[in-house]
């Protein structure tokens, strides 16, 4: 790795090749006049070299970070996907299930352990519903859905219900997304309206978590874009629309009006969500009972789709895609709980057989966990 021949040069290295120049009729021994003179020295030495080391990682992009990936990203025109709040749609009604008209500012929390704060900050075309937005950065504005309550006393108000994302609250770019991210750019030039064009333009739009596009779909000129939200779930309605009219308006396809060149037409839209149901046998250790093991089972294979969903993505030297579901990983995934002593004949959606997911212009599925039956 980059400035690993720095990591000899501990204080114990550099006190014996300073000792070793001593005339070797000075007595060097530890409490020594000499070495106490020199002991000072190579200790701010030693520390010296290990900021070095760090100086030298923080030069290169594939291993610097913070400001300084920052900064060596910025020299190619790029910069770190900041943390944006969640904008949401809210209802406001009244017991005969009226519209409220609500004050904007007003702030709404939600009921739940994160108590989020959310400010009513637009209104709609329609009566008592608006625009509410996140006060905390991040996609932890995008998870709750339900009842809020007021901050303040309103006296016609019944039910304050937190509903659809308009734009999707995202969380501030890592350093290994980021650092992704520009070697992509660096590595595949962007031109012209090319595959690689379309995945950076789209993925910089507020609200997208990923995408997919799919040249020539339906014939000579089509592109499909297929987006996620921040959190990796299907991208809603509102995001859709946002894309569209970025890429190519929909009044006007193929004209050249938005990002795609002209003779693009682009349709924008979000992949199909598909649940897996999964069975499989459980042999748990001595002591342990289901009861104890099932809540860590359900978060375990959250996670391993969760981290799927991540990769959805990724495509191929030659642009395809394609993601496969192996039995194997899942059952190496619910081995790691403790309790679980063996995972047996998992069966995903009825057939005892890994599963690959449909990736066409036509269909692009999303995995989500289904029903789990274990017995």
């Amino acid at each position: 790795m980059i400035g690993d021949f720095l990591e000899k040069y501990t204080f114990d290295y550099l006190m014996n090749d300073a000792l070793s120049r001593v005339n070797e009729n000075i007595d060097t021994r530890e409490g020594s006049i000499i070495y106490d003179a020199l002991a000072p020295a190579c200790y701010e030495l030693a520390g010296f070299y290990l900021q070095l080391k760090n100086l030298l990682l923080d030069t290169f992009p594939q291993t610097a970070i913070g400001q300084y990936l920052d900064y060596k990203v910025e020299e190619f025109g790029l910069h770190r996907y900041p943390s944006k709040k969640a904008v949401r749609f809210a209802e406001f009604k009244n017991e005969k299930k009226e519209g409220v008209q609500i004050a904007l500012g007003s702030r709404f929390a939600t009921i739940d352990d994160a108590a989020l704060i959310f400010k009513v900050v637009r209104a709609t075309n329609v009566a008592g519903k608006y625009e509410v937005e996140c006060e905390t950065t991040g996609v932890v504005g995008n998870r709750y859905y339900g009842n809020i309550l007021p901050l303040e006393n309103y006296r016609n108000l019944a039910t304050a219900v937190l509903g659809e994302i308009v734009t999707s609250g995202q969380d501030e770019e890592t350093d290994d997304e980021l650092r992704k991210r520009f070697l992509i750019y660096v590595n595949e030039k962007p031109f012209g309206g090319n595959f690689i064009e379309y995945v950076q333009r789209v993925r910089e739009i507020d609200g997208v978590g990923a995408v997919q596009v799919y040249p020539v779909w339906n014939g000579s000129g089509t592109v499909k874009v297929v987006v996620l939200d921040n959190d990796l779930n299907l991208a809603s309605t509102e995001t859709i629309k946002k894309v569209q009219n970025v890429l190519d308006p929909l009044e006007y396809t193929g004209k050249g009006v938005g990002l795609a060149p002209i003779n693009h037409r682009v349709t924008v839209t979000t992949a199909t969500r598909f649940p897996i149901d999964i069975e499989f046998k459980l042999e748990l250790m001595t002591g342990y009972q289901l009861n104890q093991v099932k809540e860590l089972v359900d978060k375990a294979l959250d996670q391993y789709f969760l981290d799927l969903r991540k990769n959805w993505a990724q495509y191929s030297d030659v642009n395809t895609y394609s993601m496969k579901i192996y039995r194997s990983q899942l059952m190496a995934k619910l081995l790691t709980i403790t309790g679980i002593a063996n995972v047996d004949k998992m069966k995903l959606n009825n057939r005892e057989a890994d599963l690959s997911l449909v990736f066409t212009g036509q269909l692009q599925q999303l995995p989500y966990k289904g029903t789990v039956r274990m017995v």
